[in-house]
């Protein structure tokens, strides 16, 4: 007789609709990629799992999340850069974008039954896809031995695509979720970090309307959190570049902050410190939080 098969690793997968399920390594295909040519197959990494829980993760039976038996394939970006994600029907609808176009291929069927998304990143819907599965975000960048690999520069770029992500889906627990990172992204940023914003505020300012929780955000970081020298920097380096819009927040929320506490509910202190843990930077409106649903 010969040696007995080491059998396959287990992988636990994420708890977040429902119980947690063990599986073989060996047979688990991650939901957000298509096999295709374009997308060569990626394994799931056991190091991606989170340890069992201490009360030993069991949740409610009732709560298990049925997805269907339908999937559809979404290509994502331009004909020269696009990526095909393969993705449950069920998951797909909790969108306008996607419910349009799914209602629109019932009458008329789509191209090869595929559902399109041109304008968006490829990699910021990858995250979007593996959050609606799994319920985290996948933002953070491998750790460098460089010392001058600008890591939370890099996360910074991602969880913006990531918000505009979710502007584009108009899925408000999404941008939820990525606000709240951002607002952790903040408190671990150093000042140098933290100029990273005035890279990509253009972006930000011309895919978010007036008044979006977005474009608060990064004028309170500009007034409330950039040195002097970094405001300088803005006039002299970005006088062009830089958003009209953004301009006129930051001098408006410069001047609250300068002229007294009287003049700002936070007074001396930091609206993006105070906004933490809070809906302050939310765009649930008057739904609830995502953090109160179970």
């Amino acid at each position: 007789m010969g040696a007995t098969p080491t059998p396959s690793p287990t992988v636990r997968l994420p708890p977040r609709f429902g119980s947690s399920t063990f599986v073989s390594e060996a047979k688990l295909k991650p939901p957000s990629m298509a096999d295709t040519k374009e997308t060569p197959f990626v394994s799931v990494k056991k190091e991606a799992t989170s340890p069992l829980p201490k009360e030993g993760g069991r949740f409610a039976h009732d709560q298990i999340m049925d997805f269907g038996t339908e999937v559809k394939a979404v290509r994502v970006g331009l004909e020269e850069n696009h990526i095909y994600y393969t993705v449950h029907e069920s998951l797909l609808r909790r969108t306008s974008v996607f419910r349009d176009q799914l209602r629109n291929s019932e009458s008329t069927p789509l191209q090869i039954g595929v559902l399109l998304l041109p304008y968006a990143k490829p990699s910021a819907f990858g995250i979007y896809v593996q959050w609606l599965y799994s319920g985290r975000l996948h933002t953070k960048m491998k750790k460098s031995p460089s010392v001058t690999d600008p890591l939370h520069q890099r996360e910074w770029f991602k969880l913006v695509d990531g918000y505009l992500i979710g502007e584009r889906m108009a899925d408000a627990e999404f941008r939820d979720t990525i606000m709240d990172a951002m607002l952790e992204w903040c408190k671990e940023a150093t000042i140098q970090d933290q100029k990273v914003l005035l890279d990509n505020v253009g972006d930000i300012y011309s895919s978010c309307a007036t008044g979006s929780p977005l474009r608060q955000l990064v004028s309170d970081v500009s007034a409330w959190h950039f040195d002097d020298a970094t405001i300088q920097e803005m006039r002299i380096d970005n006088e062009v570049a830089l958003p009209y819009d953004f301009v006129l927040d930051t001098l408006s929320k410069l001047s609250t902050r300068m002229q007294g506490t009287g003049r700002s509910p936070f007074g001396t202190r930091s609206p993006i410190e105070g906004g933490r843990g809070t809906c302050r930077y939310h765009c649930h409106g008057d739904k609830a939080c995502y953090r109160q649903i179970e």
